[in-house]
């Protein structure tokens, strides 16, 4: 006799609803994977830029602390002396980067400055790790200059925060007071300390007799802070061949993937981030930077502002007016 009873197993139907089931969820599965994947290496790259922005904003505050002048006093004319004047052989500088060193516009200000770097050609000296050189920090735009000219790479046209530092042979032959352009500053001695910076912004202060922090500047242009400007004069004005007591180092940073988006591989002309109306005039140091948030934000531009007060351990200011 037959059996009839009825052998267990799917119908076609669901098979392939089984089948559809399992490849939607391959599918969502994928996306998934992908977008983590994406998500993983824009933070990861995110991370990367401002971590190299930041250690960029480490090295220019640290050696600002260690800005010196060894300032000392003289008679205004060893031939007719009539008056003890502040005298220094060095030299402390901020102001427009563009106007000092010819670097790409609207980049905002420069530090020029002796501190210890020990950096010689010489190796009779060169255990002297207190040897006073000349430095500077500034942003500028081009190629990286690191690279040999013969490199194969596509060139990549970009902001950078650039170190110069001079040997102390010839920082000796530099002479602060005669313009540091023949110096060779801002270019055979320049390296790159952080891709994508777009803009340092650097203010001098002094406290008053009250202890607020206060604004300094030349008479002649705010944004400029000269320690050897009307040194002879007298009486002598109290930043002559003075430190600042403090220094406020604002930097501005962008993202590589917002700005590669906005503005491609990079063209040879630095393209108009920081418009040229702004950090023109200390005293609007906080109106600028709100713009020039809103400015980032209108771009897409992924961003950080990175902003302190160094104190620089040389200063030998007093409170009170200027003289």
């Amino acid at each position: 006799m037959r059996d009839r009873r009825r052998h267990g197993g799917f119908t076609l139907i669901e098979l392939l609803t089984a089948t559809v089931i399992l490849a939607l969820l391959i599918v969502m599965l994928v996306k998934v994977a992908g977008q983590t994947s994406h998500i993983w290496l824009w933070s990861h790259e995110r991370i990367q830029t401002f971590q190299n922005a930041r250690g960029a904003f480490q090295s220019i505050t640290q050696s600002l602390r260690l800005a010196t002048l060894n300032a000392y006093w003289d008679y205004d004319d060893p031939e007719t002396p009539r008056h003890y004047l502040r005298k220094s052989d060095l030299g402390f500088y901020t102001g427009p980067a563009r106007e000092a060193l010819g670097v790409a516009p609207n980049t905002g200000s420069c530090a020029i400055f002796y501190a210890p770097g020990g950096k010689t050609g010489l190796n009779a000296v060169r255990g002297l790790s207190g040897m006073m050189v000349l430095q500077g920090y500034y942003v500028d735009y081009g190629e990286d200059p690191s690279l040999p000219p013969f490199h194969l790479a596509e060139a990549r046209h970009r902001f950078r925060l650039m170190k110069s530092v001079l040997s102390g042979e010839q920082s000796r032959f530099a002479r602060f007071f005669t313009g540091w352009k023949e110096a060779d500053l801002h270019t055979g001695n320049a390296h790159p300390v952080a891709e994508n910076v777009i803009a340092l912004i650097l203010r001098p202060m002094k406290y008053d007799a009250e202890g607020d922090l206060q604004l300094l500047g030349s008479p002649d242009d705010p944004a400029v802070y000269d320690s050897t400007a009307h040194g002879d004069d007298h009486p002598q004005a109290r930043m002559a061949h003075q430190l600042p007591p403090v220094v406020e180092v604002t930097l501005i940073a962008v993202g590589e993937t917002s700005y590669a988006r906005a503005f491609g591989g990079g063209a040879a002309v630095p393209p108009e981030i920081v418009p040229p109306t702004l950090f023109q005039d200390p005293a609007n140091h906080e109106a600028d930077l709100a713009e020039m948030e809103k400015i980032l934000r209108e771009l897409k531009l992924e961003y950080r502002i990175f902003s302190t007060r160094v104190g620089l351990r040389g200063a030998r200011w007093s409170g009170g007016e200027d003289a």
